[in-house]
């Protein structure tokens, strides 16, 4: 079928299809290595290229075709080249079309490992590179030189979400000689037409929203001309990273769905990132559909949708963003993006751990930052999930939601010690005087009452309690595995007082107690490991 004049909807489910001897309505699986030919002179014939049928899957297989077909008509290319893994496009982009002696200009907070290949393994072989805020046309501008034969986008940017104005980079680069290589995958095509914008080469990680399921790793490379396709493909082939056709039959099959998948996803992220740019433990989110977002005006010109994916970091920083990660539970903490389940990750410390610190601090990605791919689950969820996560921190003030914080505060200090702790964080917390040699408990409610001893009950009690979260001095290690095991998040400060690990705790340093970890400490506040 052809399919060139038809939707973008339509080209998801029918563009590529390959037919077969037996009407199969999905391209099957060719899981083969090799073709037979009918005969000697037709593989002659293959391999001097004058027969289009397949020979090797290394160099071709039909499935793969199939997923190959169906995304260069999406991106209105002259043919596309799939490979074993995103970073298998970046590869091979930058090994067919650079040499030695060649320069490259960046997207400086582009994807880490693009970045790491190119300034630390590609510079021994004679390949410069310059790393700048592609979204400043000045930056790039500056940057250009004689002997720029590349011009390498991420747009928008991983994971500061920088907007990139795709025609003006390809005048400046088609200005200078350049190519322009537009890495698309946080837009994919449904977002971002980046050949029609200038682009000469567009490449994804199909293991993001194009495959969308997260069960699949793969990329691909979509030229503009057939002469640039063919250099992609022979290097391809030659490097050997192509893609396998289980893979290929699992991507294409998730690529049918992508426009439903992102319009879903888009709108959950639109309400998502307005909830946190509302609160204010949330110091700044970059978010694509915001008003907020530096290139918000550029990005209606040149996106049909603002995508999927936020950043943001919160008050706190590293500390803070750790504590939340650790604590959503609807959200997976992993690596990755644009799958129909939500994601959550660090990008200092995960996905561009490989750029040194200080390129990274320069580029915007701070210690703190949290990026956020939001996934087809109920928005509702996903906000009620961030609520909890992030209420736990702010507990202690009031008015922070239905959260029960407590402040454990050891049965031989000294009982000045709880009017202090009052007067430090308001009337919200819950104070619990804990026998340090027993597991049991004195609770003293603390809910704009007088502060008076409560009555001694078991640790167990707390078990039917909305408690999500306690402040430890000291405690006997009865108490605190009854609490671990009741779900209540137990943070405590080694060879601390109450006061310093209370201290500790607001300044966000302590990370709650897991099983195994924990050890008494019996006498004067003192605590576990953080």
């Amino acid at each position: 079928m052809t399919t060139g004049t038809k939707g973008f909807g339509s080209k998801l489910v029918h563009a590529g299809a390959q037919k077969d001897a037996y009407g199969s309505v999905v391209t099957p699986i060719y899981q083969t290595s090799t073709f037979a030919f009918d005969s000697a002179q037709q593989g002659a014939d293959r391999f001097a290229g004058k027969d289009d049928g397949f020979i090797y899957t290394r160099l071709g297989n039909p499935t793969t075709r199939a997923l190959e077909d169906c995304v260069a008509a999406l991106e209105g290319g002259a043919g596309a080249i799939a490979t074993s893994s995103g970073m298998g496009a970046v590869s091979t982009v930058y090994l067919a079309l650079l040499a030695s002696g060649d320069h490259v200009v960046s997207t400086a907070s582009v994807y880490g490992p693009s970045r790491t290949l190119l300034e630390k393994q590609l510079a021994k072989f004679g390949l410069v590179s310059t790393y700048v805020d592609t979204s400043d046309l000045d930056q790039v501008r500056r940057a250009l030189r004689p002997e720029t034969k590349m011009v390498y986008v991420e747009t928008p940017s991983n994971p500061l979400m920088q907007i990139t104005d795709l025609a003006a980079v390809a005048a400046l680069a088609r200005a200078n000689g350049a190519l322009l290589v537009v890495d698309s995958t946080f837009a994919s095509p449904y977002l971002q037409q980046s050949l029609t914008l200038g682009a000469d080469v567009v490449l994804h990680s199909v293991t993001k929203f194009i495959n969308g399921h997260a069960d699949a790793v793969g990329g691909i490379l979509i030229a503009k001309e057939t002469a640039i396709a063919a250099r992609l493909r022979q290097m391809m082939t030659l490097i050997g990273c192509n893609m396998d056709p289980h893979q290929a039959f699992l991507v294409h099959r998730g690529l049918k769905t992508l426009a439903l998948r992102i319009d879903r996803a888009q709108a959950s992220a639109a309400r998502i990132a307005a909830w946190l740019e509302a609160r204010p433990d949330v110091a700044w989110v970059r978010y694509v559909g915001l008003k907020s977002h530096p290139q918000y005006d550029l990005a209606r010109r040149q996106m049909s949708g603002p995508g999927a994916m936020i950043s943001f970091e919160l008050e706190g920083g590293l500390a803070a963003g750790e504590r939340l990660m650790n604590r959503v539970q609807l959200a997976a903490l992993a690596v990755s993006l644009g799958g129909v389940e939500t994601l959550i990750e660090h990008p200092a410390s995960m996905t561009h751990s490989g750029v040194p610190e200080a390129e990274r601090r320069e580029t915007g990605i701070t210690d703190g930052l949290v990026r956020y791919s939001v996934g087809i689950e109920d928005p509702e969820d996903l906000i009620e999930d961030l609520r909890q996560a992030l209420d736990v921190r702010g507990a202690l003030s009031p008015g922070k939601g239905e959260n029960r914080m407590v402040v454990c505060i050891p049965v031989n200090e000294d009982r000045g010690l709880e009017s202090e702790v009052c007067a430090h964080f308001g009337s919200t917390p819950e104070f619990l005087i804990v026998d340090t040699d027993s597991s049991s408990c004195r609770a003293i409610p603390n809910r704009n009452q007088h502060h008076g001893h409560g009555m001694c009950a078991p640790i167990a009690s707390l078990e039917g309690e909305r408690i999500d979260a306690i402040v430890v001095g000291g405690i006997g290690m009865g108490a605190l595995n009854k609490l671990m095991a009741a779900g209540i998040d137990v943070f405590m400060a080694e060879h601390a007082t109450v006061k310093e690990t209370i201290a500790a705790f607001t300044a966000g340093a302590l990370k709650p107690v897991q099983p195994g970890m924990a050890c008494a400490h019996h006498g004067h506040g003192h605590g576990g490991p953080a």
